[in-house]
């Protein structure tokens, strides 16, 4: 009730011609529970992958989200961070790295999931990335590149068992960078 029906003046994605891009955009739905897509192109081809929901509001210290300074828990082209579990690791193509989130970057033990800044640099190929909990993997990507681009993401990904998270690097070899912004009990 009381949503808008016109397209607002920001826009959430933009992209260059043959250009694939992904981004995370949180966003309520019509009192027929749909969403709208709108592009200022005459065609372009749209994917949208539904990652969560909310479906009221959550009971004290279930569901909250508490924001955090923004800490840099993650960075495989350096050695200066405090505690840096990923130095030295450049993803290679088709390969994964799971990551320790919960403990560092003031999230808690009992964080469920995380919001965290995901970015790629020093692409030698195009090609994607996906972010998730570990196990199998999903078919979404969270990030996309060209060769030679530096692409930063906004990803909210639920947490493994153990507190931490699994990147995938589909193609060329890549430096990723990971700065949690907040999480979620």
């Amino acid at each position: 009730p009381g949503r808008s029906t016109s397209a607002p003046l920001a826009s959430n994605l933009n992209f260059s011609v043959g250009e694939t891009v992904a981004n995370l955009v949180k966003v309520g739905l019509s009192q027929g529970g749909q969403i709208t897509v709108v592009t200022n192109v005459k065609s372009a081809d749209v994917i949208v992958d539904v990652e969560g929901y909310v479906s009221a509001l959550p009971t004290a210290g279930q569901g909250l989200y508490d924001g955090l300074a923004p800490a840099r828990i993650c960075d495989t082209r350096s050695s200066s961070l405090p505690v840096n579990q990923c130095t030295g690791k450049t993803m290679k193509p088709n390969s994964t790295m799971t990551v320790q989130v919960a403990g560092l970057g003031g999230v808690p033990a009992n964080a469920e999931a995380v919001a965290v800044n995901v970015t790629v640099t020093d692409t030698t190929a195009a090609g994607y990335l996906t972010v998730f909990p570990g196990g199998a993997r999903p078919t979404a990507s969270n990030l996309n590149w060209a060769s030679g681009r530096t692409v930063p993401n906004l990803v909210v990904v639920e947490l493994n068992s153990s507190g931490g998270l699994t990147l995938y690097n589909y193609a060329g070899s890549t430096d990723v960078v990971l700065d949690v912004l907040g999480y979620y009990t």
